[in-house]
């Protein structure tokens, strides 16, 4: 097959650990393109990952004919017009979590790619790590007994960082709607979800614990205990190369960055994975991941919008 061709919408940090990511592997991915709204910063990207078609916007990249697939790293804010521009504009992409601020927004966006037969998925990189395929493995085959809680705190607000936590209890529990969530948390005087916690309830006796805080830290740890044994995912659980299983340290390291290269952020190299990921979907002509279905993407927005509310946190009035 041939690589895969993509435009970068922005040229943020992550955007720019995305496409060092991308550079491990020239023979499955290419960045053909970087479209972004200051075009010095644009040209400097493009001369950095030697990207050939540089535009003076992010929406410019849905026209421009050599790209298959678009990653969206531009402001949380705007995610949900770039993605829908590039999905009306015949692209596939790949969009930064979360996918929107509001649940209805998402819908509409599956629905969409839906209607275009374009590809569409959320970047949670967590999923497509070693470590994480071993725990679902694990906790599938029996290995931790029956999961009975769920337990995961991270030092950063539930609007941008929350969506780790609630993917980490649907990834465990089989992607399983929750019988009832409960949110209870501070908000500060602008409206922002300085800390919280969450606690999902499931059918048979089973729970998820999921704390988070952006005035607290630093500490992200994730525990998942069962009835016959337990696993740990360590302290960047988000990014997670170490996973002890029932006492036993399984170690995957993420890939480094190509030499005279670093990340931005911790283990940059696992967005790879998604990467490939995306690139097997799209080879064998799927317009949703199977790994992380559009019926669970969904799911996770719901409860994240859910706890919103029930922390008075309102996204309907934000400035795009």
């Amino acid at each position: 097959m041939a690589p895969l061709r993509w435009g970068i919408c922005a040229n943020g940090m992550i955007s720019q650990d995305f496409a060092n990511a991308l550079s491990l592997s020239p023979e499955n991915h290419t960045i053909v393109a970087i479209g972004a709204r200051n075009p010095d910063k644009a040209k400097e990207f493009a001369a950095r990952f030697g990207i050939k078609i540089v535009l003076d916007s992010c929406e410019a990249l849905g026209s421009c004919k050599e790209v298959d697939v678009v990653y969206v790293g531009s402001l949380t804010n705007l995610h949900y017009q770039h993605a829908r521009h590039f999905l009306q504009s015949g692209k596939h992409v790949l969009c930064e979590k979360p996918l929107t601020l509001l649940p209805e927004q998402t819908a509409e966006l599956l629905a969409l790619a839906k209607s275009t037969g374009r590809f569409l998925m959320v970047a949670l990189w967590s999923r497509f790590f070693p470590a994480y395929s071993r725990l679902r493995q694990a906790v599938t085959n029996g290995e931790l007994g029956t999961v009975r809680l769920v337990q995961a705190n991270f030092c950063m607000p539930l609007c941008d960082f929350g969506v780790y936590l609630v993917h980490l209890a649907s990834w465990v529990y089989g992607g399983e709607k929750p019988l009832s969530v409960t949110v209870a948390g501070h908000v500060n005087e602008t409206g922002v979800d300085r800390s919280g916690g969450i606690i999902l309830k499931y059918s048979n006796n089973r729970l998820a614990s999921l704390t988070y805080s952006s005035d607290a830290g630093p500490s992200a740890t994730a525990t998942v205990l069962g009835d016959k044994g337990s696993a740990n995912l360590g302290d960047l659980f988000w990014c997670a190369t170490k996973l002890t299983l029932n006492g036993e340290l399984i170690h995957t390291p993420s890939p480094p960055a190509r030499p005279g290269e670093k990340f931005n952020f911790d283990e940059s190299g696992g967005l790879l994975y998604e990467a490939n990921h995306v690139k097997e979907c799209l080879d064998k002509g799927l317009i949703e991941s199977p790994v992380l279905p559009h019926s669970e993407c969904q799911l996770i927005h719901d409860i994240l919008a859910e706890g919103h509310r029930q922390l008075g946190v309102d996204y309907h009035n934000m400035d795009a």
